[in-house]
C-alpha cells in the first residue's frame, strides 16, 4: 500500500493535516462551512491505506449539522471498505455513533478514546 503524503489544507472554519493515514481535524464546522469541510476532508477519502485514523480532538462539533457532515464523512469512508479509527472522539459524534450501531463489530469503526467535555453553561 503507499502512504499518503504529509499536507496542510487551509479551510475557511475546518482543516486537516495529514501523515501516513492519520487525518487530524481541526476547527468549528458551521453550517455555511460545510461544503468547505467535505473538500478539506478529501484526502482522506483519496488515500490508499485501508485503515485510517481520525485525530479529533481539535475537532468542535456544535450543532446538527456539523454532526451529520461528520457521520456522512465515516459513512463514505466505511462504504470504500476502508477502517477507521477515531481518536478523542467528541462526545455528541460518540453518542450518536453508539446509538446508530455504528461502533459495532463488523462495520469497520472503533472509537480508541472519547474526550470528556463540560456541559454548556
Amino acid at each position: 500500500m503507499g502512504s499518503c503524503s504529509d499536507s496542510v489544507l487551509p479551510q475557511p472554519a475546518v482543516r486537516i493535516e495529514a501523515a501516513g493515514n492519520v487525518f487530524k481535524l481541526l476547527g468549528v464546522p458551521s453550517a455555511d462551512a460545510l461544503p468547505g469541510m467535505a473538500e478539506a476532508c478529501s484526502p482522506c477519502l483519496r488515500c490508499p491505506e485501508e485503515r485510517l485514523v481520525l485525530d479529533l480532538m481539535e475537532l468542535e462539533i456544535e450543532d446538527g449539522l456539523a454532526l451529520s457532515a461528520a457521520i456522512g464523512l465515516l459513512r463514505d469512508l466505511l462504504a470504500q471498505g476502508k477502517t477507521v479509527s477515531i481518536r478523542a472522539c467528541p462526545q455528541l459524534l460518540a453518542h450518536n455513533l453508539y446509538r446508530s450501531a455504528m461502533t459495532l463489530a463488523g462495520y469497520g469503526l472503533t472509537l480508541e478514546s472519547v474526550r470528556w467535555e463540560e456541559p454548556y453553561s
